[in-house]
């Protein structure tokens, strides 16, 4: 049962996300600003950023997991995406960022965090399940974290 949906996970990240995103992509956003957000913003979030070498915008819609409160840190939240993508690899060494949070643009970090043992130690954090949709492997998977600037 695992090795199938790790099968699936794998040809979903690979064939099935990145032949359908760019056409889903802009619906999420859409939905995002618009009155209806409050059917899916409980769960999908956009994080803004500029491409570190063409400096163009990137608006990349994500399911993400809350995290608590931190004094230090603030609120984030995290999100999971495959290794094989190219959108998180601008947020490595973190950087400037806004997330789209309750229909508002706010200003924000993100960070993606390819260490294999942070990333287990968000999957463990997460509910059942939301932790059923990332079945990708550990090896296999980023951990991108975007927190609000207080």
């Amino acid at each position: 049962m695992r090795s199938a949906r790790i099968a699936f996970a794998r040809w979903f990240a690979t064939a099935f996300v990145p032949r359908f995103s760019p056409l889903v992509n802009p619906l999420i956003r859409r939905v995002l600003r618009s009155p209806l957000r409050g059917l899916v913003d409980w769960y999908v979030t956009v994080v803004r950023f500029q491409g570190v070498r063409s400096g163009k915008t990137y608006e990349v819609p994500f399911t993400f997991h809350r995290l608590a409160r931190d004094s230090a840190s603030g609120q984030a939240v995290e999100c999971m995406t495959s290794r094989r993508g190219v959108w998180w690899r601008n947020l490595r060494g973190g950087v400037d960022a806004s997330l789209l949070h309750h229909g508002r643009w706010q200003p924000a970090w993100a960070e993606a965090i390819d260490d294999e043992a942070a990333i287990i130690a968000a999957l463990a954090l997460r509910d059942w399940p939301r932790r059923l949709l990332i079945p990708l492997l550990p090896a296999d998977t980023v951990l991108v974290r975007v927190t609000l600037s207080e």
